[in-house]
């Protein structure tokens, strides 16, 4: 490999772990305004919230255009031209994680009755950590070529749909409809605006896992069901 194009590889990789710092420090920041919803409204919290958010938009442009280049200077072979395939897809679902949690932070900042708001908390919390565990999963899938990480968050999806189901069905029936006033119904918009961040973050965690059995093994994974290709 010549110097110039494991440079380029280098800084890929460097620019990748950078923007994957970032967007797992942005799940710290939601941990701590969803014990704290009040904390949006603190202005340095928001300011620095807001600065990694745009970081993470600039590595992905970064990112994209240095794939681009390398690919067409390099003309790479094989399993170098599925890493830096891989590379270019998921950047993409990185930034939607991105854009997912600044909607969960959108929508937590609306809300101003906490009486049902502290009735699922927990139940929020916990479909946040399972969700931000198949996004690191799926990375490390791809970090250490390791297929059993990425059927695991292939396979955990599905227990994000129900647990997006059963935090739906509390927050309709938290009161009786009848007796709701404005506040906790918008209160149930925000919620459930909130759980569908979160399931889709789950969505590009899997997405990442399948780009990790595509560089591992040449398999696309997209729209096909997983025992199709793997036996569970």
């Amino acid at each position: 490999m010549s110097i110039l194009k494991e440079s380029r590889y280098l800084k890929i990789q460097t620019d990748f772990n950078k923007m994957k710092l970032l967007l797992l420090g942005q799940f710290e920041s939601i941990y701590l305004m969803i014990n704290n919803p009040k904390k949006s409204q603190e202005l340095d919290f928001a300011k620095k919230f807001n600065k990694n958010e745009k970081k993470i938009d600039v590595f992905e442009l970064k990112l994209s255009e240095n794939l681009v280049q390398t690919i067409g200077l390099e003309q790479p072979m094989a399993k170098d031209l599925r890493m830096l395939i891989s590379y270019f897809r998921m950047i993409n679902h990185l930034e939607r994680i991105g854009d997912q949690l600044c909607n969960v932070y959108e929508n937590i900042s609306m809300i101003t009755n906490y009486d049902s708001y502290d009735s699922i908390v927990d139940m929020v919390k916990e479909m946040l950590y399972d969700s931000e565990q198949m996004v690191r999963k799926s990375l490390i899938a791809f970090d250490d070529e390791d297929k059993d990480y990425a059927l695991w968050t292939i396979r955990r999806d599905s227990k994000i749909d129900l647990k997006q189901k059963t935090i739906l069905k509390k927050i309709i029936n938290y009161k009786n409809q009848e007796l709701l006033d404005e506040s906790n119904l918008y209160n149930i918009i925000w919620f459930n605006n909130i759980i569908n961040a979160i399931e889709r973050i789950a969505d590009n965690s899997t997405n990442i896992a399948e780009v990790a059995i595509y560089f591992l093994e040449g398999i696309d994974l997209r729209h096909k069901l997983i025992d199709e290709e793997f036996e569970i």
